[in-house]
């Protein structure tokens, strides 16, 4: 047992029965808020070895943070779907050993807070990449991209798959943990609607009278957002709730027959964007 100072212990959020770090060297010791980590472990048995079922399973134990899952099967163990889950859904994350009926799946990256802004700022990059190909393919009007678009959108879920695991892993705050995981989620989601917006464009001709407009005003919804994100100031989240009342309205009033499925789209992604409303005003008061 240790006293410590009050205000060190909660610019370090610990709290009484936390481990801190205790490091002896000659006649000196040094403490540091962070304890050694303990290397978190899970067994679990795969009753259905489909591939969506093994996806979710994964990636529900990615989130948790669990740095080392055995995964056992009745029979064979499909290492073919497993490794590509793994590749389209995590970063780090890799099988060490197989057996008859089972694998052993490793973290082979640390789960760090400090990491967090930099792999949200490359997906609000990335976000921004898949929009400005979307807007040149309507100007050039030939949608040859959806690969490109695809690849991007799918970088952008495992970036916030592995920020999701770090916020759990290492953010003290439930209700931050809670927050940060509303709003990197749906910027997933978000992207994951552009990809179909785009999909739905290079599959058959779309009138792009309004359908055009109705774009750039989501994208000026999603600057708000993300101007929003970092500076969390009252008139921006003003300014969102507007443009949003905007675009909605347009798109109830305006539905322009043939292009049902990239409206559908853009209403998703206008929701992806206040799903997120009220964690970013529950963040703007930490």
């Amino acid at each position: 047992t240790v006293c410590l100072p009050k205000k060190w212990t909660e610019a370090n959020h610990l709290k009484g029965g936390d481990e801190i770090n205790l490091e002896e060297e000659n006649n000196q010791l040094s403490l540091s808020a962070k304890a050694a980590r303990k290397t978190k472990r899970f067994k679990t048995t795969i009753e259905h070895p489909e591939y969506e079922f093994i996806q979710r399973a994964i990636l529900t134990f990615y989130h948790k943070g669990i740095d080392e899952l055995q995964l056992r099967f009745k029979e064979n163990v499909p290492l073919d779907v497993i490794n590509k889950s793994l590749a389209e859904l995590t970063i780090g994350y890799e099988v060490v050993d197989v057996g008859k009926n089972f694998c052993t799946i490793k973290s082979f990256e640390s789960a760090s807070e400090e990491k967090i802004p930099v792999s949200i700022r490359k997906c609000f990059f990335l976000a921004r990449q898949m929009q400005e190909i979307l807007l040149e393919s309507i100007k050039k009007k030939k949608f040859e991209d959806y690969q490109r678009i695809r690849a991007i959108h799918l970088n952008i879920r495992r970036l916030v798959n592995y920020t999701i695991r770090s916020s759990i892993k290492q953010v003290k705050a439930p209700n931050l943990i809670q927050y940060y995981t509303t709003v990197h989620y749906n910027l997933h989601l978000y992207t994951k609607r552009l990809e179909s917006i785009y999909k739905a464009f290079s599959e058959r001709k779309i009138k792009l009278a309004n359908t055009e407009k109705y774009i750039k005003q989501l994208f000026l919804m999603f600057e708000t957002f993300y101007e929003t994100y970092y500076k969390k100031e009252q008139k921006l989240f003003e300014k969102l709730l507007n443009q949003y009342d905007i675009l909605r309205k347009n798109l109830e009033d305006n539905v322009e027959k043939g292009n049902g499925k990239v409206l559908l789209h853009i209403s998703l992604a206008m929701k992806n964007i206040m799903d997120s409303y009220m964690a970013l005003f529950g963040l703007s008061t930490y």
